[in-house]
């Protein structure tokens, strides 16, 4: 067992704060966001309503909010199953967070990261921890830096 210094560092009195002085807020850290939209299947009406620019459109707004959040990437995948993640979007997102280019994840529901309910608790419950990402699902209001989550998950992510 090492040895611990007992030296004892001197405060020099000119750097202390006055008395009655208001500490300057500590900001939360901050989070490198990678937003991520799916489609499962591109039709013209899908092109119409531009539905992953409306996904994307909610996430952006959703992380703006924020002060503890700053969007590094965004990542689609179009006509692609929800299904199975072999998408490359998704592909990529996931090379973005084992680099460290993001540590979290924000999707507009469960639905749009996976339908495999099996596969996206895995990545959720177990993936995304490991890389000490955090997870949000906007519209099912989950976020896995909240307690409680781990059991509205399964119920939110049954293939509809």
């Amino acid at each position: 067992m090492a040895r611990k210094s007992k030296k004892v560092d001197f405060v020099n009195v000119n750097d202390l704060p006055e008395a009655g002085a208001v500490p300057a807020p500590v900001r939360a850290a901050c989070y490198k966001v990678g937003l991520y939209a799916r489609l499962s299947e591109e039709t013209e009406e899908n092109r119409e309503r531009a539905t992953v620019e409306t996904q994307m459109e909610l996430l952006r707004k959703f992380a703006a909010e924020r002060e503890d959040m700053v969007i590094a990437r965004e990542y689609a995948d179009i006509s692609c199953t929800g299904t199975n993640f072999e998408r490359p979007g998704f592909e990529e997102m996931m090379r973005d967070m084992r680099d460290g280019v993001i540590d979290c994840i924000v999707v507009k529901d469960l639905s749009r990261l996976g339908r495999d309910y099996v596969e996206t608790g895995n990545y959720i419950e177990r993936v995304f921890p490991f890389f000490g990402a955090r997870f949000i699902a906007v519209t099912d209001g989950y976020d896995s830096e909240k307690a409680g989550g781990e059991l509205m998950m399964p119920l939110k992510n049954s293939k509809r």
